[in-house]
């Protein structure tokens, strides 16, 4: 079994740093870590692709608990991380700056329930299994919130994915928030959708985040790394069914496993970066909502200032 971040990639180890760039240096080795998931293939497909610039390496890993404490100790100075995430790590002290939108979830997260529970009406009561991040909190509520239920109107039953398969059989919850490919393997025993993120879109987003100070010193590499994203992604749409065959060799996964986890995302293009990282976009909007839920599920300490949370200055200023 697997967790949200984890699901795609078994082992993947590199590192390398980013050297001098004309015009200006960069004072300390940048390097990027990187961990398994679907939004984040456009990255791997750019290295496979020899698209990444010769400054650039990956640090890879197997979780976002990972690339965090590396951004900690200073071992890395951009990570892949999901929006939530980011604020985690803003609220441990780490200033970081979001300058890509990777992806946005669009049906990889769903809740599931047993036969009986016919709609989101009939989980009053119910026991539902979900993993205590703030996605899982998110999806927690905002499928309530359809229906007019409280989080106090269920039975909250912290539950990660690696567990909720177990769970099910030995009927320990009635319905679980999940994803692929628990959500396949759950639905093999009878469990059926009642609520997924195609219905709150533009809410649970994976980021590129650099280390604020890092933005200063190496501009160019940054935006040559974020460029190489966006050539991957035009790739991948352009032959989409060798894309599928490159990750599926690469990650030894079944071509359809990924062509389902692609479903369940939806990969913004430069002109919809471009929208998403300024001030009042609906980007920027969703990041306030979900600080807000952090905050109050005691997720993080305080809420986010905000400052330097977004730019979109390293962005490639010509269409690709």
């Amino acid at each position: 079994m697997f967790t949200r971040r984890q699901f795609m990639i078994r082992s993947l180890v590199s590192a390398a740093a980013l050297a001098s760039l004309s015009g200006c240096s960069c004072r300390q080795s940048l390097k990027m870590a990187i961990h398994p998931w679907i939004g984040y293939e456009p990255i791997y497909l750019a290295e496979d692709f020899g698209l990444l610039p010769h400054e650039v390496s990956l640090i890879k890993g197997h979780n976002a608990s990972q690339s965090i404490q590396r951004l900690k100790s200073g071992e890395v100075d951009a990570a892949a991380l999901t929006l939530d995430e980011v604020f985690r790590a803003r609220n441990q002290g780490i200033a970081l700056t979001v300058v890509l939108v990777f992806d946005s979830s669009a049906g990889a997260d769903m809740l599931l329930a047993r036969s009986g529970v016919d709609d989101l009406t009939q989980l009053k009561g119910r026991r539902i299994g979900y993993e205590r991040s703030a996605v899982g909190e998110l999806m927690m509520s905002k499928a309530l919130q359809t229906v007019g239920l409280q989080e106090t109107d269920v039975v909250r039953v912290n539950l990660p994915p690696d567990k909720q398969v177990e769970a099910w059989k030995n009927n320990e919850v009635d319905a679980v928030i999940t994803y692929e490919p628990t959500a396949s393997l759950l639905k093999e025993l009878g469990a059926k959708m009642l609520f997924d993120s195609r219905q709150i879109p533009e809410t649970i987003f994976d980021v590129l985040a650099v280390k604020t100070e890092v933005l200063e010193n190496c501009p160019a590499v940054i935006k040559k790394l974020v460029k190489a994203d966006f050539e991957a992604l035009t790739r991948m749409n352009t032959n989409l069914g060798d894309a599928i065959y490159r990750i599926a060799n690469h990650e030894n996964i079944l071509p359809n496993d990924i062509k389902s986890a692609l479903r369940g995302v939806i990969l913004p293009s430069l002109a919809t970066n471009r929208h998403y990282l300024r001030p009042s976009s609906s980007f920027y909007r969703a990041a306030r909502t979900l600080n807000e839920l952090m905050y109050e599920q005691g997720m993080i300490s305080r809420l986010d200032d905000f400052d330097k949370l977004l730019s979109n200055r390293y962005l490639p200023e010509d269409n690709i």
